[in-house]
């Protein structure tokens, strides 16, 4: 359970920003063969629109990995065509029809090929 890491503990925080929504998970070590990298909103009510995916080995040096649309549920990951190495996943929302809220987070999803 990373909710209680990334936010105040609460299943159900909202994350709270004026023009981006930044939320970085720490693996706790770096994996391998990492291929998609998604956080899923809950409801539609708050959310971002444009989310940009970016990994790291040492939480220093962040390589950007691409961007998807966040309200595209059926689309709700970022799928790396060569498997990447990493222990921080640092995503960045943008919502450019709203200044004040956030996003409910629903879901992050970080996969490892086999």
């Amino acid at each position: 359970d990373v909710t209680s890491t990334l936010t105040d503990g609460s299943k159900y925080s909202d994350i709270y920003s004026l023009s981006e929504n930044v939320i970085t998970v720490d693996l706790g070590q770096v994996y391998d063969n990492l291929i998609c990298f998604g956080v899923e909103h809950y409801g539609a009510s708050y959310t971002v629109r444009d989310l940009k995916v970016e990994i790291s080995v040492d939480g220093k040096d962040y390589k950007s990995l691409g961007s998807y649309d966040a309200w595209d549920y059926a689309n709700a990951v970022l799928e790396a065509f060569d498997p990447q190495t990493a222990r921080y996943v640092r995503f960045t929302g943008t919502d450019p029809q709203s200044s004040y809220y956030g996003w409910d987070v629903g879901e992050i999803n970080i996969t490892v090929a086999e």
